[in-house]
């Protein structure tokens, strides 16, 4: 016989369990939404972190800028200007050695490429030790130059902007060109030697004064090569210096008590701003003589943050 009161119960059992999987919907709902948000919020958290990195590293290299180092830096015309460490001969032979500094290019300042940065050496097979900027269509690459073979890095599409940038040259002891690396902005360049079979061992000489801002002849009337632009922070040291090393100085790295530090050999902070002398801030007091078109700038050095103004030759001391 058939009963509607069991029917009625199940009919409402069967409403009961609609609106519990209804219920069960809606809260599933609502938890994947919960999900989705929480998956929209780490993706901008980690959006917002990669943001805060980058703008830490901006901040950093400002405080770089500002804090750690003084606001002048020397203005290089591309035509005459340059520094004559008088005397000091640099590192010679197959010695270790680095050096490392800051520059910024001034295109259009800069005349017949290679762009000499720092010189010293003499002008004989794999005697020649020229750290240099060398332009290949709208880009510029370092390069360090041996006198008949030269370490490159592997890519030339290095400097594309007139931003201000660090480099570093290292050599391990020995003279062997293979061990010869560039850092460019606190990185380690791929690097190839554009003639291997030439200058595997070189020996620097030991004929010219440092020069800066020049490449080869510039002291002697010869082929000459100015760099255009600013130079600042200019340092030798008389080992190579580790990779972690590299990373401090492109990161603002101060150096404590230049005069004693050991492997200094020559320091140009560069924050005379005025006069025809760059000091030597190491324990070889190897003074700098500005020549020809070379001035102070102050400003230059946080060109970003404000404007320039230049010190010219008629203000020297």
């Amino acid at each position: 016989m058939y009963n509607r009161s069991q029917s009625g119960y199940a009919l409402a059992e069967v409403l009961l369990a609609t609106v519990v999987v209804s219920i069960s919907v809606v809260e599933l709902s609502r938890a994947l939404s919960n999900i989705n948000r929480v998956a929209v919020v780490a993706s901008a958290m980690t959006k917002a972190g990669n943001q805060a990195d980058m703008l830490m590293k901006k901040i950093m290299s400002k405080r770089f800028d500002e804090n750690i180092y003084n606001n002048y830096s020397l203005d290089l015309d591309g035509d005459t200007g340059h520094i004559v460490a008088s005397g000091y001969k640099g590192i010679s032979g197959g010695n270790a050695r680095t050096v490392e500094l800051w520059f910024r290019v001034d295109n259009d300042d800069l005349g017949l490429s290679p762009y000499g940065l720092v010189y010293w050496g003499e002008e004989d097979y794999c005697k020649r030790w020229r750290i240099e900027l060398i332009r290949t269509g709208g880009s510029l690459y370092p390069s360090v130059d041996l006198n008949n073979a030269a370490v490159r890095p592997s890519s030339t599409n290095i400097i594309t902007d007139e931003s201000w940038h660090h480099i570093a040259v290292t050599a391990e002891s020995g003279g062997r060109s293979s061990e010869v690396s560039i850092y460019f902005d606190g990185e380690l360049l791929n690097t190839v030697t554009s003639d291997p079979n030439w200058c595997i061992d070189y020996n620097t000489g030991n004929l010219a004064d440092v020069t800066i801002g020049a490449g080869y002849g510039a002291w002697s009337g010869g082929s000459y090569r100015y760099f255009g632009g600013q130079i600042k922070e200019v340092r030798i040291w008389n080992h190579a210096r580790t990779n972690d090393e590299i990373r401090e100085s492109y990161e603002g790295s101060k150096i404590s008590n230049p005069g004693s530090n050991p492997g200094l050999v020559l320091y140009y902070m560069m924050d005379e701003s005025k006069g025809g002398l760059v000091y030597d801030k190491s324990g070889s007091c190897a003074h700098g003589r500005l020549m020809g078109g070379s001035k102070w700038l102050v400003g230059g050095w946080t060109q970003d943050l404000g404007a320039e103004s230049e010190i010219g030759p008629d203000e020297y001391d």
